[in-house]
């Protein structure tokens, strides 16, 4: 009998040990931020601040959001250009099941990247950027993409023709600028005719054109953006990339032309993970 009730004893232990185990384990908060962003920073002092948290890398934006949908993820920091697009676009997938939460981010912008050593080249964009702008083309643009009050009001800039041109020549000889992207509406995405468009796509056609190039696109692993620009498999990074002090040590980066902020999305109802 003792023997019958000591083994109920250890039966009932290591049940209650399970069920306190899965408690546990169901409380964990899964954060998650695409690889090599701005919001990583963010996810990543999250979980170092909160017990309770996980943090998991995606291997884009977009699949952060994806991946709240599904409730494989809890909390994700993304760009806010991304997150307003996406949340309250009517038809979208997450529009009605997602929210934006603010919190307490720096003001960001974006930039273009090129190579280290590609200065006059980075020049030359700034000032079809800034002509773009004067004439209104890129004005044009954002209103497409509804990110007119993104937009950053370029100054005149200047072009040192005392600098190193084989970056520039290089490029204008080929006929045309290889742009590195990942698919990040309304920056860069695809259409329902399978077309490549986007504030980002459109505004780098029209730099080319004024630079007499065309802009060729190709998608990347924003993680390895840096590989790819310097073994010249692209010649410039132009996605919504923002702009660090980090960044503009290892690369040339173009005047700021849209301003951002990190904000993070939970599903309808659950910003309380957040606070």
């Amino acid at each position: 009998m003792k023997k019958t009730l000591l083994t109920l004893l250890v039966v009932l232990v290591i049940s209650v040990c399970v069920v306190a185990a899965v408690a546990c384990s169901s409380n964990t908060i899964t954060v998650m931020a695409e690889a090599g962003s701005a919001g990583e920073d963010i996810a990543k002092d999250f979980v170092e601040k909160n017990n309770n948290a996980e943090y998991i890398s995606a291997q884009a934006q977009r699949d952060v959001l994806t991946e709240l949908i599904a409730k494989t993820a809890d909390i994700g920091f993304i760009d806010s250009i991304m997150a307003n697009y996406y949340i309250q676009t009517e038809g979208s997938t997450f529009a009605g099941k997602l929210e934006m939460v603010e919190i307490d981010a720096e003001a960001e912008t974006y930039a273009i990247g090129f190579r280290k050593a590609d200065v006059y080249l980075t020049q030359k964009v700034n000032a079809a950027l800034y002509d773009l702008q004067q004439d209104g083309t890129i004005t044009e643009i954002a209103s497409t993409y509804g990110l007119n009050n993104s937009l950053v009001t370029f100054t005149e800039p200047t072009v040192d023709e005392s600098l190193d041109k084989s970056g520039y020549e290089y490029i204008i000889s080929r006929g045309k600028m290889i742009i590195g992207y990942t698919l990040f509406a309304p920056i860069a995405y695809k259409n329902d005719s399978n077309k490549l468009i986007g504030f980002d796509i459109d505004v780098a056609k029209a730099v080319c054109e004024k630079m007499g190039i065309v802009a060729e696109f190709q998608e990347i692993e924003w993680n390895d953006k840096e590989i790819e620009l310097n073994a010249k498999n692209i010649d410039a990074i132009w996605n919504g990339m923002t702009l660090t002090e980090a960044r503009a040590q290892s690369m040339s980066m173009s005047a700021s032309y849209l301003k951002n902020k990190q904000v993070a999305v939970v599903r309808k109802g659950e910003s309380n993970l957040v606070k």
